[in-house]
Order: C-alpha cells, then sequence, then structure tokens
C-alpha cells in the first residue's frame, strides 16, 4: 500500500524529501554539540567552614552533625567526610537514578534545621553537585611584551575577563596570576596613642576653663561672706547702740514720767488740802457772817466782822494757792503727756527697732543660706567636675573603642553604596543612590569614624589612627606565559549550552580583542571545543566513509550504476531523517549519539538494499518498472519490517537503565532506533519511487572476481558441510578463545586519543616557599620550551586546578609546594610525533632531583578531567 502510493505520487514523496531535508538543515544548525550527553552524577559535597577550629572541634561540631542529617536523606548510599583545620568536607554518594535537584532541596532543609546550633564562627554551608559541566571549557594564557604584570592585570581584570563572560553560554571566567592591588588599612597604636594625648590635653584645657569659673566663684563667694560678716559686725554694732539710746531715752523719761507723777499727785494731795481749808473757810465765813446778823453787838459784829475779814483774805490766798496748784498741775499733767509721747514715742523706736534688727537679721540669715547654698553648690559641682573629667577622660579614650574589629564594622558599615529609587521631575526620572563607596585610598584616609564632640578636636578620620597604604599581591603570584609573566583565565560554560559553541564564541571574541588591543597575544592551552571537533569530526568522518565504503561494496555486488545511486541516495536521506528525530526528542550531537548514527549507518542500507535487490531482480524478469518498484517492495516489506523492530528491540532495554548508564548509552539507544526507523522508512517510500525512474533499462554485468568468490564459497561449503562436528568443535573454541580475550582486554570508558594538549603537575618537598616552587617551574619550563615539537608553555601556582576546582591543601590553606602546567604541542596530524613529544617531556624531567614527584598527562577531555592516562613519577 505504502510502496504503490509512493511510486504513483511521487512528487509527494518528493515534496516530503524536500521538508525532511530543510528540517534536517535547520535541526543539524540548531543542535548543540558537546563531548558526552548530559549527565547528572550521584555525588554531592557538602562544604563548611569554621575559622580558627581545630580538626577535632570540626569534626564533633560540624561533621559529624552534617553527617547524621544527611545520613537521613532518600537513596544515600555512601558517606564519607574530611574534618581539617578551618573546614569541614562531607562527600555523599546516592544511589544512580536518584533525582539530585530534589535530593539538593532535602539536603538544605536538613542542613537549615542543624545551623542554627552551631557556633558563630561557622559558616553557612553551601551544596556542591559533581558535573561534568564544572571543567573548564577553555583555558587561555594571555600576556604582553608591552606591558608589566600589574598593566596586564588591569587589562585582563577590567576588559578582557569582562568581554568573555559578555559571551553567551560562558557562565564565569576566573583568573590567576592576576596582580591585584589592595587598600590596606593598619590600625596603629602610635597613632591612637599620639591622638589620645592630643584628646586629653584638649579635655584638661575644657576642665581647667570650668575649673578656673568655679575658683572664681569660690573666691567671689568667699569675699561676699567677708563682706557679709563685716557688715554684719557693724549692723550688730549699730544697732546695739541704737538700742542703747533708745533705752536711755526710755529709762529717762520713765524717771521724768515718775518725777512728775509724784510732783503731780502731791500738787493734787496739796491743792485737795487746800480746797478742804477753803471750804472750811467758807464755812466759817458763813457761819460768822450768820453770827453777825444773829449779833447785835456792833463790837461782836466788828469782831466778827474782823474775823470774817480775816477769813476772807485767808480764803483768797486759798483760792491764789488752789489756781497757783490748778497751774502747776496743769504744767505738770501737760509735761506728763509729753512724756507719755515721748515715751510712746520711744517705745515705737524700740519696736521699730526690733522690727528693723529682725529684718536686718533676716536679710543676714538670707545673706548666710545664700552663701551657704552657693558654697554647698560650689562643692557639688567641683564633685560633678571632678567626675566628668574622670568619665570624660575614659570615654575619650579612643584605644578601647577604635580595635581593629570596631575599625573593621565602621569601614563595613560606611563604606557602601546602594540604590534607593527613583524621583520624577518634569517626567524625567532619576535614580537615587544612598550611601558613599570609597573609590580611592584618599577617601579612605578621609572617612570619618566618630565625632566625640570635644573643643579643638575635629572629627576623628581613619588616618588618624591607621596607615591607609595600597599594596599589591605581586610576590604571592606566579604565572608565567612561555618564560614571561602572564594571565591565565579559566573560562566555564552554563550548563545549558553547547561545549563546541561555547568555546568558538569565546575563540572568536579573543580574535577580536587580540585585534583591538595593539601588543595583546593568548595562547588556548586547554580547548575543550578543539578535542570535542577532533572527536566529533572523527566519528563523522567515519560516519561518512562507511557510507562510501557502503556504497562501493554495493556497486561492486550490485554491478549496476544505477540501484546503487538509489542507495546512495538513501543512506544521506535516512541519516537527515533520524537526525530530525534527535533534534525534537532533545539528543545533542556528542560522542555517544555519533557513534549510534555510525553503527547506524551499516545497518540501515540493508532494508534498501534488500528492496533494490527485489526490485532489481523482477526488472531483470521483464516486470514493468512501476510494478516491479510496487511488486518488489511490498513482497519484502514484511521481512525488512521484522528484522528492523527486531533489531530496534535489541537496543530497548539501554531505555530502561538507570543511572549514569542511562545518561550515557540512552542517546545511542534512541539514535540506533531512529536511524533504522528511518531507514525502513525510506526502503518502503524513497526507494520504490526513486527505482520507478532510474530502473528503465537494467543489464546484467559479470564481474569475475565475484564470480571466483561465489565459486571458492561454493567449493569450501561443500567440503565443510558434510562435517558437521568439525565446524561446531571449531566455533564452539573460537568463542571460547574470543571470551578469554574478551577478560583481558580491560575496560575503559573512552579509549586513548592523541591530542595536542597536556597538562603537568610539579609538586616540590612538602613546606616549599613560593619562591623555590618559582624558581623549580622556570627551570622545568626553560627545560619543556627546548623540546621541538613543543609550541607554547604556560605555568602557575594556585588555589585551582585546571579542572576549575580548588587544590586547596587538608589544612584549608592554599599550597605553594605544587605548579601546574600546561604544554601546547605543535603538530596536531601526526600521532607518532605527538606521543614522542609527550615521552620528551616525561623523559627531560627525570633529570630535575630536586622535585619531590611530578605527573604528565595527555588531555583526553573526559569527566575525571586531567588525570587521563598519565602517572605520577615518584624521584
Amino acid at each position: 500500500m505504502i510502496s504503490k502510493f509512493s511510486v504513483r505520487k511521487p512528487y509527494t514523496i518528493i515534496v516530503g524529501v524536500v521538508l525532511i531535508l530543510i528540517l534536517g538543515i535547520v535541526s543539524f544548525s540548531k543542535m548543540s554539540t558537546d563531548l558526552l550527553p548530559d549527565m547528572e552524577l550521584p555525588y554531592a559535597i557538602v562544604m563548611t567552614t569554621y575559622e580558627g577550629a581545630s580538626p577535632e572541634e570540626v569534626e564533633t561540631t560540624v561533621t559529624k552533625p552534617v553527617e547524621q542529617s544527611m545520613a537521613t536523606i532518600n537513596n544515600i548510599k555512601e558517606v564519607n567526610s574530611v574534618s581539617s583545620e578551618n573546614m569541614s568536607l562531607v562527600i555523599l554518594e546516592f544511589e544512580g537514578d536518584t533525582d539530585m535537584n530534589a535530593v539538593s532541596l532535602d539536603m538544605r532543609e536538613k542542613l537549615d534545621m542543624i545551623k542554627g546550633y552551631w557556633p558563630d564562627k561557622v559558616g553557612n554551608p553551601s551544596i556542591m553537585k559533581l558535573n561534568p559541566d564544572m571543567m573548564p571549557v577553555m583555558v587561555t594564557a594571555i600576556d604582553s611584551k608591552n606591558m608589566d604584570t600589574a598593566q596586564m592585570s588591569d587589562l585582563a581584570q577590567k576588559k578582557i575577563e569582562p568581554s568573555i563572560e559578555a559571551v553567551e553560554g560562558v557562565a564565569s571566567v576566573s583568573t590567576n596570576g592576576l596582580v591585584e592591588e589592595n587598600i590596606n588599612v593598619l590600625v596603629s597604636e602610635k597613632k591612637i596613642n599620639k591622638l589620645n594625648k592630643k584628646i586629653q590635653k584638649a579635655l584638661n584645657g575644657q576642665f581647667n576653663e570650668a575649673q578656673n569659673k568655679l575658683d572664681q566663684a569660690k573666691a567671689k563667694l568667699e569675699s561676699g561672706k567677708n563682706t557679709l560678716n563685716i557688715k554684719k559686725e557693724k549692723a550688730n554694732k549699730e544697732l546695739a547702740k541704737a538700742q542703747a539710746a533708745l533705752t536711755n531715752n526710755q529709762m529717762s523719761l520713765a524717771q521724768k514720767e515718775v518725777q512728775v507723777t509724784g510732783t503731780l499727785t502731791n500738787l493734787q494731795t496739796q491743792k485737795k488740802t487746800v480746797e478742804a481749808s477753803r471750804r472750811t473757810l467758807d464755812k466759817q465765813i458763813d457761819q460768822l457772817e450768820a453770827k453777825m446778823k444773829q449779833v447785835p453787838d456792833g463790837a461782836m459784829k466788828l469782831q466778827l466782822a474782823t474775823q470774817v475779814n480775816e477769813l476772807k483774805k485767808q480764803k483768797k490766798t486759798t483760792d491764789q494757792t488752789v489756781a497757783t496748784l490748778n497751774k502747776n498741775i496743769a504744767s505738770l499733767q501737760k509735761a506728763l503727756k509729753q512724756i507719755q509721747a515721748g515715751k510712746k514715742k520711744v517705745e515705737a523706736g524700740l519696736t521699730q527697732f526690733q522690727v528693723k534688727s529682725s529684718q536686718a537679721n533676716a536679710q543676714m540669715l538670707s545673706a548666710e543660706l545664700n552663701i551657704a547654698q552657693g558654697e554647698s553648690q560650689i562643692k557639688s559641682s567641683q564633685k560633678e567636675l571632678d567626675s566628668s573629667k574622670s568619665q570624660a577622660k575614659s570615654a575619650a579614650d579612643i584605644k578601647n573603642k577604635l580595635t581593629v574589629e570596631n575599625v573593621k564594622s565602621m569601614l563595613t558599615a560606611q563604606n557602601f553604596e546602594m540604590p534607593a529609587g527613583y524621583i520624577t521631575e518634569k517626567n524625567v526620572q532619576y535614580l537615587v543612590r544612598v550611601g558613599d563607596k570609597a573609590e580611592s585610598e584618599k577617601d579612605l584616609q578621609d572617612m570619618e569614624l566618630m565625632d566625640l564632640g570635644i573643643k579643638g578636636i575635629p572629627s576623628i578620620t581613619l588616618s588618624d589612627v591607621a596607615d591607609v597604604a595600597v599594596v599589591n599581591n605581586q610576590d604571592d603570584v606566579y604565572c608565567r606565559v612561555n618564560g614571561n609573566s602572564g594571565v591565565i583565565m579559566t573560562i566555564q560554560k552554563q550548563n545549558n549550552y553547547s561545549t563546541a559553541d561555547v568555546a568558538n564564541r569565546v575563540a572568536k571574541k579573543l580574535k577580536q580583542l587580540k585585534k583591538d588591543n595593539a601588543g595583546f597575544h593568548y595562547i588556548n592551552i586547554m580547548d575543550q571545543g578543539v578535542y570535542i571537533n577532533m572527536v566529533t569530526g572523527s566519528v563523522i568522518q567515519n560516519l561518512v566513509m562507511g557510507a562510501v565504503l557502503a556504497v562501493l561494496i554495493l556497486l561492486l555486488f550490485l554491478k549496476d550504476v544505477r540501484p546503487t545511486l538509489v542507495i546512495a541516495c538513501s543512506i544521506p536521506l535516512s541519516v537527515i531523517f533520524a537526525i530530525v528525530l534527535m533534534y525534537f526528542t532533545g539528543i545533542s550531537l556528542n560522542v555517544i549519539s555519533l557513534s549510534g548514527l555510525a553503527l547506524g549507518v551499516g545497518m540501515l542500507v540493508d532494508n534498501s538494499i534488500v528492496v533494490i535487490e527485489n526490485i532489481y531482480r523482477l526488472r531483470k524478469e521483464g516486470v514493468p518498472v512501476k510494478e516491479a518498484a510496487i511488486t518488489g517492495a511490498r513482497g519484502v516489506a514484511g521481512a525488512i519490517t521484522s528484522s528492523t523492530l527486531t533489531t530496534v528491540i535489541v537496543f530497548l532495554p539501554i531505555v530502561f537503565t538507570t543511572g549514569i548508564t542511562k545518561q550515557l548509552f540512552a542517546d545511542m539507544g534512541l539514535t540506533i532506533g531512529y536511524s533504522l526507523l528511518a531507514s525502513l522508512i525510506v526502503a518502503v517510500t524513497f526507494v520504490p519511487m526513486m527505482s520507478s525512474g532510474v530502473l528503465h533499462k537494467v543489464q546484467e554485468k559479470d564481474v569475475k572476481f565475484v564470480d571466483k568468490m561465489q565459486a571458492f564459497y561454493q567449493k569450501v561449503m561443500g567440503k565443510l558441510l558434510p562435517k558437521k562436528l568439525l565446524v561446531v568443535g571449531v566455533t564452539i573454541a573460537l568463542f571460547a578463545v574470543s571470551v578469554f580475550g574478551a577478560t583481558k582486554i580491560g575496560t575503559s570508558l573512552m579509549p586513548d586519543m592523541d591530542s595536542t594538549q597536556m597538562t603537568m603537575t610539579i609538586k616540590m618537598p612538602k613546606g616549599s616557599s613560593m619562591s623555590d616552587t618559582a624558581a623549580m617551574t622556570d627551570t622545568v619550563m626553560s627545560k619543556v620550551r627546548g623540546i621541538s615539537d613543543v609550541d607554547s608553555v604556560a605555568a602557575m601556582i594556585s588555589s585551582s586546578d585546571s579542572t576549575g576546582l580548588s587544590s586547596i591543601s587538608s589544612s584549608g590553606k592554599k599550597t605553594t609546594d605544587q605548579s601546574s602546567m600546561y604544554i601546547l604541542l605543535k603538530d596536531k596530524k601526526n600521532a607518532s610525533r605527538l606521543r614522542g613529544a609527550f615521552l620528551s617531556v616525561r623523559e627531560g624531567l627525570v633529570l630535575f632531583h630536586s622535585l619531590s614527584s611530578y605527573s604528565v598527562t595527555k588531555y583526553q577531555g573526559k569527566p575525571k578531567g586531567r588525570n587521563g592516562s598519565g602517572r605520577a613519577q615518584d624521584l
């Protein structure tokens, strides 16, 4: 049915073929090229730092809790650990089919649960999954004859490295051999003591001023106290004098009052006596006058009249006396009133004196209290001044404040810069940044640390307490390229990018940088892209050669160009069809998938050969071309389908394997399946269609060589068929020899291949200094460069090896007794010369008896990195 449709509708098949060709070209251009398929190794490492801890303390505090928590994770197979100074390393091995992404999340959760119980000095544990992509894509050595090491480092760090990092697919670029300039801040005890003295002097000046004010207040208060005492004494004297005068006046008035009162009393008594006498006289006169009226006698009357006159005279004298007494009494009463008034004035004066005396005493007391309070305040102020002076001197002592840790914290807090958002003004956005990151040595020197607020002492800057100097690590860096100082850059790719594509892009960028920078020179001393292209190119070359040989064999046996042409067209069509299927199922072009494709080439012509041979037979029998194409394809369709499915089913178990086996060989099984299925489709569609167009004329040709082979085969088989036991015995013996030989062959992930790239590790005696290792490395480099087949040599002493992983010693410190050397050979094609150069390098090292050990390795591009087939030689 399919063959009939293909023959009846040839243009439909041609359109399908064109579509496959277009898809194949696009798919092939977009497929990533790599050495091996994407692999996820079932290994993980937990690294934790513990600064200043011994191995025993690291094991107890960090390693054991990590081991215990990791042991509870599913699919764990084995746990190993290394506890060294300052660092814990826990290596975990899982079952082959473990999902490492899910395991990483589980590991992180377990670590988050235990890290809260660790001391503050324990760092945050980091998880690293082992992956072949951790190997660098390229190791490039750069140097320049026009620049010194510092200039070369500046160019590499500011221009070359950012340019390469910007290349699509590049994950990171690590650089070895850079001369890095750092600003060292060394807290100076001498500067701090000098500043302390200056601060103490300023504080003493301020406190002396305050002390002078207190002393002045004390003197003023003492003067006031003395003045008050004098005034008090004077006032007391005046008051005593005034009181004495008033008292004397009061006593004098009292005496006069007594005298006047006594006199007045006497006068009043006398007046009463005189008045009583006058009344007596008046009575006597009245009696004598009455008697005179009664006495007729004149003499008697005269006598009585004389008596009356005498009495009247006495009365007159009495009246005068009374008047005089009244006058005297009035005078005395007036005097008494005056005395009493004076007495009242004196009493009022005494009262007023007492009031004024009380007021004066109160004022004096108030003044004394004020003086006492002033003295108390001065004493309190003096005490406070002394306390403040002591506290201020203690607080101003910056020796305890500006320690190394405090200065470090201040630098961290002040030396930052970060965006704080945007502000919009008149439809224009401005980026707002906060912080003031130091850009130069002077910025750090002028960085303000604190302001003590002391008069005469400006804000304390970093240069006041520390020595700020620019230093570099030139003495701690060793990197040579062909004997010149240089820089080695290790480039790693992102996981989802093709190694070959990334390597090619980086190589292109390096060429552009070489053009743009005069004097800049580079050497790719390790390039996975070159190796991958070489390996994949070799596989593709073998694939093409296999296809060509298959076509030639067909031509030899079919004895006709036209059916051979049909097969020659069906082979690339089947391969392209398989590539399309590979692309849409996510299979990359790698050694494994291309090997599967190469294996499939030999089998994918089988279906087409069977179909074309049957059609060709029918044509020789005289069947019309279209009927022969339809009948011939239909007649063998069932046979080739069952044969193809039988072959495909053999590789089906690979798909159901787990772990690294599946990751490595699933691509091969799928690729072989795709190529065989593609060959089946091509055999039942394209081959009948093309045969109907090219097999109009057929003619049988004789080939003597083939005829002789067939005759020889018939003769041999005629003799062997009767001897069944001999044939079976020989077959069993050959099988046994084959099995025995297979056990002796050995196994390897990949065969050894010649490469122009070599690596060398040189180990000096343990504890050798950087200078000793550098000197020996220079000597070895000079020897290696003298070998004729060596093109370029680069060497470095660093904390990373060619895989990009750390080569830090077990103590957590950088090793200075080991150097790595990269060797690039000249010849890229002559395998014998490459092997000769490899041996020359190894033999040349035997002369160096100072070496502890060395290893020379041909770069194989294997997952284990640079170890390859090289063996360390102990001298």
